[in-house]
């Protein structure tokens, strides 16, 4: 779960404009953990961050969530919401062994990994 947050808080980050408003929940429910992460854009007429990203390569963080998510079963859903941004993920708690796939699939490699700089190579915004 704290892979699934840290990705929509990166997102925030990145994208709303100072003052934006955070929401993060995680809740159980019908035998599943939903995660919803929603910000609400911020206000001001400032640039959104995101603009300082411009000589950085784009990340592939909501495309590795998607993998992971799914090899669990589970669906992520991200898009604008007025002129914030939310992002909603589902993962189905069946079985004993669950909490191991989980950990296994969050913890594990997957294609879009393989696009993103290494932490020695990556450039750090400036």
């Amino acid at each position: 779960m704290l892979r699934i947050v840290q990705e929509g808080l990166t997102n925030v980050t990145k994208h709303a404009r100072p003052g934006a408003r955070t929401v993060a929940q995680v809740d159980v429910r019908d035998r599943a953990v939903h995660v919803l992460v929603t910000d609400d854009g911020g206000g001001g007429t400032g640039n959104a961050p995101e603009l300082a990203y411009l000589g950085s390569p784009p990340g592939h963080g909501l495309t590795g969530l998607g993998e992971r998510v799914g090899l669990l079963g589970g669906t992520v859903s991200a898009g604008p919401v007025g002129s914030g941004w939310r992002l909603a993920v589902e993962l189905p708690l069946d079985g004993d062994t669950a909490s191991a796939s989980l950990v296994r699939a969050l913890e594990e490699p997957t294609a879009a990994d393989a696009h993103r700089p290494s932490p020695a190579t990556a450039s750090a915004p400036r």
